[in-house]
Order: C-alpha cells, then sequence, then structure tokens
C-alpha cells in the first residue's frame, strides 16, 4: 500500500524528491527545500530592481502576519550584501517581529493597530513615515495580497493608497510568491496567525476565479504596477 501511495506523489522538478508544492507560475511540482530557494531568489531579485543605494535606510514595513516575518527575516541576509542600514515598523493588534529585532539589532518600532483595507493599512504607514529621509520602503505584501489590493479596491476607484509609492522609493519583494509558498516554509508560524489576507470575502472571491484561470492573481499584479508607474512617472513630470 505504501508503495502504491508512493507512486502517486508528484516529483520535485528540479531535485527528483517528493515535492509538496505546485508552483502555479511554472506548473511544476517543488520539494520545500527548492521552493525555500526559489522564494529567496525570487526576495532579493525584488529587492535588486529597487536599486537600494550604498547607505540607503530599508525600512521593513510589518503588518503581524506571516508575509511580514518572512520578508523582514529574508531582508536581514541583504543588510551585508548592499551595505544599508534595517529597521522594522510594525502596524498590527500585536507584536510579532519584535523577538527578530531585538536578537538582529534592528531598529523596531511598534505601533498597535487593526486595518480592515489595504488602503487603510497604506495610508496609516504614508502617515507614520511622512518627513522620512527617503528611505526605500520594504512592503509585505506577497501575490494574493497585491492582486486582492488591485481588484478589490484600486480597480473600484481608490487609488488613495498608491500615494504612497508616489511619495516613497518602495519595494515589493514577494509580489511573485504566493502565500502558500510561504505557510510551506513557515508551518508552525502559518498555524497559528490569523488569516493571511486583510479581506476574507476579497481572498475567497480571488481563490474561486484562480481554479478556472490559475493566472488571475499574476495579471492583476502586473496591471497594478504598470498602474503605479504610470502614475508615478505622470507626478515626477507635474512635480
Amino acid at each position: 500500500m505504501r508503495e502504491r501511495r508512493a507512486a502517486y506523489m508528484p516529483l520535485c522538478h528540479k531535485c527528483g524528491r517528493y515535492a509538496e508544492y505546485l508552483d502555479v507560475e511554472s506548473g511544476r511540482w517543488l520539494c520545500a527545500k527548492c521552493i525555500a530557494s526559489i522564494v529567496e531568489y525570487k526576495f532579493l531579485r525584488g529587492i535588486r530592481l529597487a536599486k537600494p543605494r550604498r547607505g540607503d535606510n530599508l525600512v521593513m514595513v510589518c503588518r503581524g502576519d506571516l508575509q511580514s516575518y518572512y520578508a523582514l527575516k529574508t531582508l536581514i541576509k541583504v543588510e551585508k550584501a548592499y551595505e544599508v542600514t534595517i529597521e522594522a515598523i510594525e502596524l498590527a493588534p500585536q507584536p510579532l517581529c519584535e523577538e527578530l529585532c531585538e536578537e538582529e539589532g534592528i531598529k523596531y518600532c511598534f505601533e498597535e493597530a487593526k486595518h480592515d483595507t489595504y488602503t487603510d493599512f497604506r495610508l496609516a504607514v504614508l502617515a507614520r513615515l511622512r518627513g522620512a529621509r527617503d528611505p526605500l520602503l520594504v512592503m509585505p505584501d506577497a501575490l494574493e495580497d497585491l492582486a486582492v489590493y488591485a481588484m478589490s479596491e484600486v480597480w473600484l476607484g481608490d487609488l488613495r493608497g498608491l500615494l504612497l509609492d508616489m511619495l516613497f522609493r518602495v519595494s515589493y519583494p514577494l509580489s511573485g510568491v504566493s502565500v502558500k509558498a510561504l505557510a510551506l516554509l513557515e508551518p508552525r508560524l502559518a498555524a497559528r496567525l490569523p488569516s493571511a489576507y486583510l479581506l476574507a470575502s476579497s481572498r475567497e472571491l480571488l481563490e474561486e476565479l484562480s481554479r478556472s484561470t490559475p493566472s488571475l492573481p499574476y495579471s492583476a499584479v502586473e496591471a497594478l504596477f504598470e498602474l503605479t508607474a504610470k502614475l508615478r512617472k505622470k507626478s515626477i513630470k507635474t512635480s
């Protein structure tokens, strides 16, 4: 029976081990070790695209969820490679990243807050950092976060949250990474944290639509970034 069950288990496309995760973007099965390597690569590539400068101050924006913790933990590896400094601000019901920051000697500020929408969260970040000296913001948004934000808020006409991208340099290193992949990498943390998205109803709609159109989240995020780039370009021209 055990041999028969094993025969039906997919194998990792990269290393041949038993796979645990289907990467929708590539259509390939991956094991936990290989998905960890790919996620870290995507994260570091996202940081590079933001073109951090030597001596830059990278502000990790946290909101008390799985995405924030993983992003902060991975961002710490960037500090030595780019000769930058890192600090973290956490706007959440309870502090999640404080202990990690203390262990790594990272400046940390916590503000107790609960936000019902991504726009509310982004506006709170904007208010918290107004007056800051040209930091590079690192946002915790994963693929589903940005897709839900685009479909349930931006496409419905609420562009206020995009002001954050107009006023600051912003990096989204988890934009191509699914929350499901992060949950596989941090199972204990994922099990004890609340819902990974701010909007449960929108999450359910996205998951339902993605069953028939797996590329939908990626298309939504791509369109969101295109809109943001155009608005930013227009903002620079008129300023």
